[in-house]
């Protein structure tokens, strides 16, 4: 369920902080500051993780002493893999966001919480692994079945390989992407 949900409320999160930005002064607190330009990205992605991360660590935690399912190391893993799935969403966010406003930031959340819901079917059986809102409750998914069913595990651990290696790669080329963006960014655009 929370990876249902997680597209939206970082498209309403992210939107609110290109909002904020935009409303004191236009972006000038990171247009002003051109030689560190790369460094604000970094520490607003920065702080958006921590947060994810607490959130995570608090909805997991909250799971976990309601329904004490397995170790507290699966649930650790459970946090990693939530955050590891959520990183690009945020990437993908901020560039929407600041590009073309908080309007599509939000609508962007709505499509891609919507596009989980849907990865959870049969129609995501094939694709999954290429949809980058998709990974999150995939992810979730395979880590059930190792802890559950270790033969239906094996069996398809390959597919959840492939989602993993796609999901690192998109976090690096997003982020390569971003830092480019981010120094030849000259403001963002008026669109809410």
């Amino acid at each position: 369920m929370l990876g249902i949900i997680y597209p939206f409320l970082v498209g309403i999160i992210v939107g609110i902080i290109a909002q904020r930005e935009s409303q004191a002064g236009h972006y000038q607190f990171i247009l002003s500051t051109v030689p560190s330009r790369t460094h604000i990205y970094i520490g607003e992605l920065c702080f958006l993780l921590i947060n994810s991360l607490l959130f995570y660590t608090l909805a997991v935690g909250s799971f976990a002493l309601m329904f004490p399912f397995t170790s507290i190391s699966g649930y650790v893993q459970v946090i990693g893999l939530l955050l590891l799935s959520s990183t690009h969403i945020y990437q993908i966010h901020f560039l929407c966001a600041f590009i073309f406003g908080k309007s599509a930031s939000m609508g962007l959340g709505i499509a891609g919480s919507l596009l989980s819901a849907i990865m959870l079917t049969g129609l995501g059986d094939v694709c999954w692994q290429y949809i980058p809102w998709a990974w999150s409750v995939r992810f979730m998914d395979f880590w059930l079945l190792a802890t559950t069913n270790k033969d239906a595990y094996l069996q398809s651990c390959s597919t959840f390989y492939v989602g993993i290696i796609i999901n690192i790669v998109a976090i690096l080329v997003l982020f390569a992407v971003s830092i480019m963006w981010i120094r030849l960014w000259d403001g963002g655009k008026e669109n809410d």
